[in-house]
């Protein structure tokens, strides 16, 4: 797994990050991407049960996929480029775009 969080890091944490720390079990965190490269990816992780997080990517109409096959629907941001993210309970989910 170490192979994949390496690589999303490096194609994919660019830009500003925005810190979803607001619930005791489960926490989340995005990043927007850079000028001329908006992608950007969704990090959400729980200690408790499954986990999930109203989170913005800053990509409206981008479909993310979970680098950790956690889970396998991939999921799609709305117009504003916010999507609900998920993890399995005690796990960590990794959204970029597909």
């Amino acid at each position: 797994m170490i192979e994949k969080f390496l690589e999303a890091r490096k194609k994919f944490a660019y830009g500003d990050q925005y810190n979803y720390f607001d619930h005791p079990d489960y926490i989340g965190w995005t990043r927007m991407g850079k000028e001329g490269d908006p992608r950007g990816m969704a990090i959400i992780l729980s200690n408790g049960d499954d986990g999930l997080k109203q989170m913005e990517t800053g990509s409206p109409g981008t479909t993310y996929a979970d680098i950790t096959e956690h889970l396998a629907e991939p999921v799609a941001t709305n117009k504003g480029g916010w999507e609900e993210f998920r993890c399995k309970g005690g796990s960590v989910s990794v959204w970029i775009p597909k």
